[in-house]
């Protein structure tokens, strides 16, 4: 969360963040003031309400899944959405956030710093390399799919890696591309998808000695949650030929393998 800063035209901004309660009136009173949203849980859709002062871009409109809202445990659950659905690349923020955050900019998108522990003090995203959850807790369940392993062999490469199989997870894609592409650029470059309980896939007729940068994603398309994983590099090449013969020679050093 960003609080608000002298300068900014009169709206705070809200990012990465659940804004939820028991209570619609709630969501009433956030409308009603100049609130800035990135990337959050809402409970209540605020672009449904007249003249609302809040805006919200790519905002999601479902239940976070705590573990126990009325004993006050806003832990995340395991099969909870907002796992791993932090994001640090935000588009078309106001020139004078841009300013006074100092981020990376790249045209019009800005490279947040994202925090590196939670409310609790505990480290930030968990694992490393992954995308943080939404919210003030970090949970060690993560979302986001991570390598196993990867293996290039005679015109293919091997990919094998975990991903968090929980009920809103519907599909799994496989992104590829000859250069690297950004986590936000991922959907340019879909070569196939798999089941969510699929953790490997194949991919064949590939040109030995090439590069092929992959991302896996798991989605689910109806909802629009991705979870994208980190870019990953692998090179199909043609095995060594195994060795005909070997000829073995006494004497000190004089060890040879003849094909």
């Amino acid at each position: 969360m960003s609080n608000g800063k002298p300068g900014w035209p009169g709206n705070n901004q809200i990012y990465n963040s659940i804004i939820w309660n028991s209570s619609a009136s709630v969501q009433t009173d956030i409308s009603g003031l100049g609130l800035e949203l990135y990337n959050c849980i809402l409970k209540d859709d605020l672009s449904k309400r007249t003249n609302s002062a809040a805006t919200c871009s790519k905002c999601y409109f479902l239940d976070p899944q705590f573990e126990n809202i009325s004993s006050g445990d806003f832990r995340l659950k395991n099969i909870s959405p907002a796992l791993s659905l932090g994001n640090g690349l935000f588009g078309n923020l106001p020139g004078s956030y841009k300013l006074w955050y100092n981020g990376e900019i790249d045209s019009s998108l800005v490279h947040l710093k994202d925090p590196t522990t939670d409310y609790l003090g505990n480290d930030r995203p968990i694992p490393y390399g992954s995308s943080s959850d939404l919210g003030a807790y970090e949970s060690a369940r993560a979302n986001t799919p991570l390598l196993k392993e990867i293996t290039g062999s005679e015109k293919r490469i091997d990919l094998s890696w975990n991903h968090n199989a929980f009920s809103t997870i519907r599909k799994v894609y496989i992104a590829r591309s000859n250069s690297p592409f950004e986590t936000s650029s991922w959907s340019s470059y879909i070569i196939d998808s798999v089941n969510k309980t699929t953790f490997s896939f194949i991919d064949s007729g590939l040109t030995n000695k090439q590069s092929y940068y992959y991302r896996i994603i798991s989605s689910n398309p109806d909802t629009g949650l991705y979870y994208v994983s980190d870019l990953f590099l692998a090179y199909p090449n043609t095995p060594l030929a195994k060795v005909d013969s070997v000829n073995g020679f006494s004497g000190s050093n004089q060890a040879y393998l003849l094909g």
